[in-house]
């Protein structure tokens, strides 16, 4: 192997690849992250945020883990995640197929790995609505909502109710029920 196909192995290799998509990943989520303080009015805390998460990673990227261990009253643990080929869930699948969709799935693991008893939300982008981000969630709040939201009960037993949205009708109920401790 010549000097060059090394360089070509070693930067197509599984390792690079995967650091490559948590690059891609770290960087979607910090914006969304950014997003979603400046609707909270919490601008003033983004630069102080990176430069801790900074001093504590060797990176100033900022996670929503990391946000929530400073304001742990936040009413929803949010994954925020680039879920490729979303598109192909259609108008179809958010009703026959509600519970098996690629976004249900996501949801479901992101639940997984969330504290015990605390509302789970999955922000995504859905493709092809340029600059939505949308948002999974089984956070019930009981608000007037004048926007159209899907809600569908999951699981068996009580299971759940989920409901997509777009993040920022979420924002607005966030904002009207929830203040930095």
């Amino acid at each position: 192997m010549n000097e060059a196909d090394e360089a070509l192995s070693d930067l197509y290799s599984k390792d690079a690849v995967e650091a490559y998509k948590a690059d891609i990943q770290g960087a979607y989520e910090e914006k969304v992250l950014k997003k979603i303080m400046l609707t909270l009015g919490l601008e003033h805390e983004i630069k102080a945020m990176c430069n801790r998460v900074k001093q504590i990673t060797g990176k100033p990227k900022l996670t929503f883990s990391y946000f929530y261990s400073q304001y742990p009253n936040f009413p929803v643990w949010l994954s925020i995640q680039k879920l490729p080929y979303v598109h192909t869930v259609g108008v179809v699948d958010l009703f026959n197929k509600f519970a098996s969709n690629k976004i249900i799935s996501t949801w479901s693991s992101a639940s997984d790995e969330a504290p015990e008893d605390v509302p789970v939300g999955l922000v995504f982008d859905y493709t092809g609505v340029h600059g939505v981000q949308l948002i999974c969630h089984d956070w019930d709040v009981d608000m007037d909502v004048s926007e159209t939201r899907i809600c569908r009960r999951i699981g068996t037993g009580r299971g759940y109710i989920v409901w997509i949205e777009r993040l920022e009708s979420f924002m607005k109920r966030v904002q009207h029920t929830w203040a930095p401790n």
